[in-house]
């Protein structure tokens, strides 16, 4: 869901909210919500996302835990773009509730069947009773909740469009596939610093190699850097800064340390830290 290829995101999201052991924790399909959302499914982002919620208020009478917290940050973070856009067409907002009212109607709902006591059905009614108010706020409201949505829509898409270029950059690796890019990448790093000449020298000779860390700058993902534990006569760490600008990783040995890294000082530069010079 988090490939910036549509087609793959889609395919994924739909592979989540057709698998009925979801809806066991809905929380589950707030991100297919997004993904719908942001790869041109706006309307199925906007029925999810409504859909999601629902079945997480529900859960919520009958379990504990941080249910509450979660979906609360899951509204700041996702609900921005959806409610703008669903709210600049109140009618069509309200038939995608109706779609919901529906789709729970007919789907498998743990959580209402649990709900055997009186005081847990009262309670589930009030959760319906919130979407009723919702569609008649919708109807009531038309004009002044339209106009303050398309007010606000140029901003709101803006920020959104700055976080989709940020993550899907050119020349950047599709973060679908981040774990795989970054095993491959870690690998080629391994291979750089274990047969680069000045660390072989002041090891001492042939040496042996380990990951010790890897890290990618939180500001720019075309930059990150690896810290490997190196083995010879001589033993210390390696600090290998990679740049990823060109669509390829390029490596350069930033520098070497005699201090692991729970020894460093936290907020330093590893490179500022008990290094060693280089050998010509």
């Amino acid at each position: 869901m988090t490939s910036c290829e549509p087609s793959i995101a889609i395919a994924a999201a739909e592979e989540i909210v057709s698998n009925p052991s979801n809806l066991k924790e809905p929380l589950q399909l707030f991100p297919p919500a997004f993904a719908f959302f942001q790869n041109g499914k706006k309307d199925d982002g906007v029925f999810w996302f409504y859909a999601a919620q629902l079945r997480v208020r529900q859960q919520m009478i009958l379990e504990n835990g941080d249910r509450g917290q979660l979906l609360a940050i899951t509204q700041m973070t996702m609900g921005g773009p959806i409610n703008n856009y669903a709210f600049q067409n109140t009618s069509n907002l309200n038939q995608i509730l109706d779609r919901v009212l529906k789709w729970d109607k007919d789907t498998p709902n743990p959580f209402r069947e649990k709900a055997r006591t009186q005081k847990l059905d009262k309670q589930m009614d009030q959760v319906y009773a919130g979407l009723d108010e919702l569609k008649s706020k919708l109807i009531n409201e038309k004009n002044s909740l339209e106009a303050a949505a398309r007010q606000a829509a140029s901003g709101v898409e803006q920020m959104n469009a700055q976080m989709i270029s940020q993550r899907c950059r050119k020349g950047q690796p599709d973060p679908a596939y981040d774990n795989q890019t970054k095993k491959t990448e870690e690998q080629l790093a391994l291979d750089y610093i274990t047969h680069n000449e000045q660390v072989i020298k002041l090891a001492g000779g042939a040496v042996k190699t380990y990951p010790a860390a890897s890290t990618t700058y939180s500001n720019d993902r075309n930059k990150g850097r690896y810290d490997f534990s190196i083995s010879g006569s001589k033993s210390f760490y390696a600090i290998v800064d990679v740049n990823r600008s060109s669509g390829k990783p390029e490596f350069r040995l930033a520098c070497v340390t005699t201090l692991s890294m729970g020894y460093r000082e936290a907020g330093k530069d590893a490179c500022s830290q008990s290094t060693i010079a280089l050998p010509k």
